[in-house]
């Protein structure tokens, strides 16, 4: 029970944690692909930041934070001007690079567009993206998700009903009287055990059946040759012509009787024997 409930525990522990990871990095593909869309795919946030960038090639550079500080002050639109060493992971550096937004999730929800300016710095500009339901792709991965764990868990049991399965007929097959108990279960399976035990039952009932069918088959054996004798001495005790010869018979028929008494006495022993096994 022990090995058969930790077998069971892991697998669904490591198929939770297969499929946990890999929904993850079906997520995050799917998620990057969504953020690494060009500044023409959010024309409101890019107008804005096509504005600021316009007004900043007439700012000195050294005065370009204060003049994004101010700026986000006066109209209370969320920028802010960052170094480019400042920014980090490897795919958004490239993108800036290469001139395309970027885009970063923040803790807050909201989501951070960045654009790299012509003197190396990195114009941010942080809006609350539109709230959206659960996409049909999100829905398919969730339905993938368990329908991974339902596979696994019915691959496992699969083995399990089959040799049980097995078992069934075999026992089946046994009930109907025909005296053999034929199972094919693997030693590896989880039932062999059972499966053992069945048949060291049907091996012991077919000793038992075995062993009354003799005993029956002797008990008639034994008991046939004391009845004839006792049946031709009561034929001579019939024809005796005098008392010695009638006593005789008598004596011979008690004889026959002790000798059938102590059979039955035997046989009697025999089967309280076999009820405690001994």
């Amino acid at each position: 029970m022990a090995r058969h409930f930790l077998t069971l525990y892991l697998l669904i522990v490591l198929t939770l944690a297969a499929a946990s990871w890999g929904q993850e990095r079906l997520w995050e593909a799917y998620a990057g692909r969504a953020y690494g869309e060009t500044m023409a795919d959010d024309p409101a946030q890019a107008a804005v930041l096509t504005i600021v960038e316009q007004q900043l090639l007439s700012v000195p550079t050294a005065e370009r934070r204060r003049f994004v500080a101010d700026l986000a002050d006066r109209t209370g639109i969320d920028l802010e001007l960052f170094d480019f060493v400042d920014i980090v992971g490897a795919d958004t550096q490239a993108r800036l690079a290469r001139g395309e937004a970027a885009y970063m999730n923040s803790a807050d929800g909201r989501t951070w567009m960045l654009h790299r300016l012509d003197d190396g710095g990195v114009l941010a500009f942080r809006y609350a993206a539109p709230e959206a339901g659960r996409s049909a792709f999100e829905i398919a991965m969730s339905l993938l998700f368990y329908a991974v764990i339902a596979l696994v868990i019915m691959l496992w049991l699969w083995p399990l009903t089959r040799d049980l399965r097995r078992l069934e007929r075999a026992t089946a097959s046994f009930g109907d009287r025909n005296w053999s108990f034929s199972a094919d279960i693997k030693p590896r399976s989880q039932v062999h055990s059972l499966a053992e035990a069945f048949r060291r039952m049907a091996a012991r009932i077919d000793s038992l059946i075995g062993s009354h069918k003799d005993m029956s088959n002797a008990v008639a054996h034994e008991i046939k040759t004391p009845l004839a004798r006792m049946r031709f001495e009561l034929e001579m005790a019939r024809a005796a012509t005098s008392a010695d010869q009638l006593a005789m018979h008598l004596r011979n028929i008690n004889t026959d009787i002790e000798e059938l008494d102590g059979f039955l006495r035997a046989a009697l022993d025999y089967a309280i024997l076999e009820r405690a096994e001994v």
